[in-house]
């Protein structure tokens, strides 16, 4: 035989072999084929969520957790002596837009801990919001996940788009998944995709491209779309008055009942409203649509605090801007928020007695300015 055939020989022996072990490698080791927006989302299994915080995801500076959350990690089955709140809802109760220490949910916990006794009952307040969820999934949420917690009560961060149907997350993973699986098209890809090295570059290298894909098909979310004509109030109140939104808002508070009172558990919704833009005071306008989801909750036995006229009253209080657009506060309103919530818990006595000093003063001036400010709208609102 000719040497140079003998040559060809090894190398492609060697190739062989090299496919092979990258190939056995590649079945041990390699991890699912989840497609991923954004880092941090990625497809469910779940049906009734669609999609999913990606444990282990980094977000900026903070990490997305082993159970999915962005928030720490929780013991279970939860410690004696723990009084835990579910925080559910969207990219509100996220934090989209501030570190994880910012949101609301953080900002309250820390406040109640301020306030703990010493042996007394621990609060902990596990955030389970995921941006781009509506109200239905936001149950699911709870339901699916959220209970394996063990709550003793549960907080809804009510966005008011809450009943809409569309997000932006479900709609870039669906532009993402169709261009995957175009890639995916002819016999002999098809045939290829028995191979896991073959999936595993083939992954890598749509990673690398996704941004481009989603450049080229952008998904246009209608709140912002409106928003960005200068007035996004008609269509906020129209997926409260009638149609799939207002449908999908009664089956959400439905099944929200449904799984309080299966639990025994509270429920207060936390009404955030629209921050203004300029001149447009879009969260006064839209009170009307405020008391329609509070009616609703209500019906179904929930409380409800609504904050539009907490930061209506803030806002000049504040000393700064309160959103980082018109739907997110930034984390001066989350303080705001979390501040009201304590105020609301406090004097309804909705926390276990052994839990929080409620008489104890704020620790910094500026939140003691806003803790009385808070505290004179609510106890003028009605119940």
């Amino acid at each position: 035989m000719p040497r140079w055939l003998g040559r060809v020989a090894l190398v492609c022996a060697g190739l062989i072999g090299g496919l092979a072990g990258g190939e056995v490698l590649a079945r041990l080791f390699a991890p699912a084929f989840q497609i991923v927006f954004r880092e941090t989302i990625t497809a469910s299994d779940d049906p009734a969520l669609g999609y999913a915080l990606r444990p282990g995801a980094l977000d900026g500076r903070d990490r997305i957790s082993a159970e999915g959350l962005r928030d720490r990690e929780y013991a279970r089955p939860k410690p004696p002596g723990t009084f835990r709140i579910a925080a559910i809802g969207d990219s509100i109760t996220y934090g989209s837009g501030v570190r994880r220490a910012g949101s609301w949910s953080e900002q309250l916990e820390a406040l109640l801990d301020e306030r703990g006794e010493a042996g007394g009952v621990a609060v902990e307040i596990v955030n389970l919001g995921v941006p781009g969820y509506n109200i239905e999934q936001v149950v699911a949420r709870l339901r699916g996940s959220g209970l394996a917690f063990e709550p003793d009560a549960v907080v809804y961060g009510y966005a008011l788009n809450d009943p809409q149907a569309f997000s932006i997350e479900a709609a870039a993973l669906s532009t993402l998944r169709a261009a995957y699986d175009r890639q995916a098209s002819g016999l002999a890809r098809r045939w290829l995709a028995h191979s896991r090295l073959y999936l595993l570059g083939r992954h890598v290298a749509f990673e690398r491209s996704k941004q481009a894909v989603l450049r080229s098909e952008p998904p246009r979310d209608p709140a912002y779309e409106e928003a960005g004509r200068g007035d996004p109030v008609a269509y906020f109140r129209s997926i409260h008055s009638g149609g799939e939104g207002a449908a999908r808002l009664a089956r959400g508070l439905d099944a929200l009942a449904e799984v309080a009172r299966a639990r025994d558990l509270p429920v207060l919704v936390v009404l955030f409203p629209l921050f203004s833009d300029g001149d447009a005071d879009w969260g006064a306008a839209l009170a009307d649509v405020h008391a329609l989801v509070a009616r609703g909750a209500r019906e179904r036995g929930f409380a409800v605090l609504d904050l539009l006229p907490v930061y209506e009253a803030a806002v000049p209080a504040a000393g700064a801007g309160i959103g980082v657009d018109f739907m997110h506060p930034n984390r001066v309103g989350h303080r705001i928020a979390a501040l009201a919530l304590l105020d609301w818990m406090c004097a309804k006595r909705w926390l276990p007695a052994a839990a929080t000093d409620c008489a104890r003063p704020a620790q910094n001036a500026g939140d003691a300015q806003l803790a009385r400010l808070v505290h004179r709208v609510l106890a003028a609102a009605p119940d």
